[in-house]
């Protein structure tokens, strides 16, 4: 019946060959048994009979089969590597204890392939890029002279193709490990200095989007950043990050004349290598002294000509520990004109949609919270203040506290985080009043300041930057802000996690919150506080039962919270009470 829907061999498509292979691996009628011994047993093998032109599809497919395994290793350990996943890549020590196995694998690699043909082309063509930027990163020096020359021009090829006509972005096509490794490449390679950087720079300048969070030009931010330019290099970044700053705006009037130019001649399509050749022709003098650092910019002054998303790039540029006066007033200036666009309804209104789009916010919000939490306290007390005076209940505003938390678990700033968070207490306070508490905002305001909007790991019991000083400020926030229905929520939620060392202290806290506003919590909960607080008390019941008994205040208070819930139609309150009772 499958056989008979078949057309002619002669007319058969790939299609058809193919699945004419797969009955012949079904039809057990047109099968060969075939005694084999193996690990000293014996088996029947059933072999399919094949007719000649299937057999060379067969063929041809175990040899793409042989060739992906024989390859795959590498990319693997390779991209492992790249990406710091030690638990992965230690399992190839083939590869980790000997480089010099790398190096003639990606050697016959790029031998082999030289046809680009073949099915697997990106596949294969994106190995040689990892792998050289992990030799350069990690195992330099191991390398011999000649073998670093090799990594170097495999290097240059994938960063050049960024910058050709036919290059189209692919998921790990190679040139984002590339130009990781230029960072390297230029403590070992001094006289390319020059190309190293204008790669750099002149990667800044595309922002093609990769997805929803990420950018073309944040492969030359991550390399300079994540690399250390700024400590190896300080006066190569500085000159990258003002040539960023004084040649953006250059380059969009450019690339709007180009378009204009090749739409009067009837093209309608631009390339990014088209705007860079002709970039290159008409600002090369600007170039050369950026890039042998006989620069000094003139648009820090001049910034508010200088559109948003441009801004926050050359910031992204710079290191969290700003170490020049004029970082630090590029800084400062950034901050204020992004302080007043991010609060300020008004402005907001008045931006373009692309120029507060949330991905710049974001990216703006994890920038600036570092350099903040990594500044000296005067410093601090300096950026931060364009945000105080901006303030308000506004969808900002609960980011604005987030990425700070999110930044503070990273860096471990103590003393700043705490500067930042007590400085902005009364603008919270003032959200939380009876007045402004059904704003639509306030809600997550109050619950990021109170750090239960963050996504904390599953099953944290504690955070560095919450000790017994801290006590205080929450019992201050019960106290000032305890009618607004979120300090509840916030409090149920944390106090079983990040905030877990309070847990004792907290349950007084919720029950001087019940005794002054319980009727008008009642009727106005948040979602979930329910769930969070019978977490809290069977928690806190479960490991602090003899505790519960025989102290009276303890039982006292955690009888109000239970009265609460009970009123709530909690059944799990109810049985929790006549366990303590």
């Amino acid at each position: 019946q499958y056989y008979g829907k078949l057309p002619d061999i002669e007319i058969q498509t790939e299609e058809d060959k193919t699945w004419r292979l797969a009955l012949a691996r079904m039809d057990l009628r047109k099968m060969t048994p075939e005694l084999i011994e193996q690990n000293n047993q014996r088996f029947i093998q059933f072999k399919p009979s094949l007719e000649s032109d299937i057999e060379k599809i067969s063929q041809g497919a175990q040899e793409e089969l042989e060739i992906i395994n024989e390859i795959s290793t590498l990319s693997c350990w390779s991209r492992f590597r790249f990406e710091g996943r030690q638990d992965k890549y230690e399992r190839y020590s083939q590869y980790e204890n000997n480089p010099n196995l790398v190096i003639e694998e990606t050697k016959k690699i790029i031998e082999k392939f030289k046809d680009t043909s073949d099915k697997f082309n990106l596949f294969r063509e994106s190995i040689p890029g990892y792998s050289c930027t992990v030799l350069i990163r990690d195992f330099v020096d191991l390398l011999s002279d000649e073998e670093k020359s090799f990594c170097k021009d495999v290097i240059f090829q994938y960063t050049d193709s960024l910058f050709k006509e036919n290059y189209e972005y692919q998921i790990a096509d190679g040139v984002e490990a590339a130009i990781n490794a230029l960072p390297y490449l230029l403590k070992h390679f001094s006289e390319e200095k020059f190309k190293i950087k204008l790669i750099l720079l002149l990667t800044l300048f595309n922002e093609y989007p990769l997805g929803f969070d990420k950018r073309i030009c944040d492969y030359s931010i991550e390399a300079i950043m994540n690399n250390r330019l700024w400590e190896s290099s300080p006066e190569d970044a500085n000159s990258i990050f003002l040539g960023y700053l004084e040649l953006h705006k250059k380059f969009q009037q450019l690339n709007i004349s180009l378009i204009e130019e090749l739409y009067r001649q009837g093209v309608y399509n631009i390339s990014f290598a088209q705007v860079i050749n002709r970039f290159q022709k008409v600002y090369g003098s600007d170039l050369n002294q950026i890039l042998n650092n006989q620069f000094s910019a003139n648009e820090i002054n001049n910034l508010e000509q200088i559109p948003l998303g441009a801004l926050c790039t050359a910031l992204e540029i710079l290191p969290n520990e700003l170490d020049n006066t004029e970082q630090e007033l590029f800084a400062q200036l950034t901050f204020s004109l992004f302080a007043k666009y991010l609060f300020n309804t008004d402005l907001k209104q008045e931006a373009k949609d692309d120029e507060l789009e949330p991905m710049l916010k974001y990216r703006f919000f994890e920038k600036f919270s570092a350099i903040t939490l990594c500044s000296s306290t005067d410093k601090c007390k300096e950026y931060i203040k364009p945000f105080l005076e901006s303030f308000n209940s506004c969808d900002n505003a609960a980011e604005f506290f987030n990425q700070l938390i999110i930044a503070q678990d990273k860096f471990n700033r103590y003393e700043n985080f705490w500067f930042i968070w007590n400085s902005f207490y009364d603008k919270v306070v003032s959200i939380s009043n009876e007045d402004n508490k059904r704003s639509y905002y306030s809600k997550y305001i109050i619950r990021s300041y109170l750090f239960s909007k963050t996504i904390w790991n599953e099953g944290i019991k504690g955070w560095h930057s919450l000790t017994d000083r801290q006590s205080l400020f929450f019992r201050r926030v019960s106290k000032d802000m305890g009618p607004h229905p979120a300090v509840l929520y916030s409090f149920s939620k944390i106090l079983n996690g990040v905030a877990y060392q309070f847990q004792k202290e907290g349950i007084f806290w919720i029950c001087s919150i019940l005794d002054k506003y319980s009727e008008y919590l009642s009727n106005n909960l948040e979602t979930d506080t329910t769930f969070y607080l019978e977490n809290l008390v069977r928690n806190f019941v479960s490991t602090r039962h003899n505790e519960v008994k025989s102290n009276r205040q303890i039982k006292d208070g955690l009888v109000k919270v239970l009265d609460f819930l009970i009123n709530k139609g909690s059944s799990l309150a109810y049985r929790l009470r006549e366990s303590v009772l």
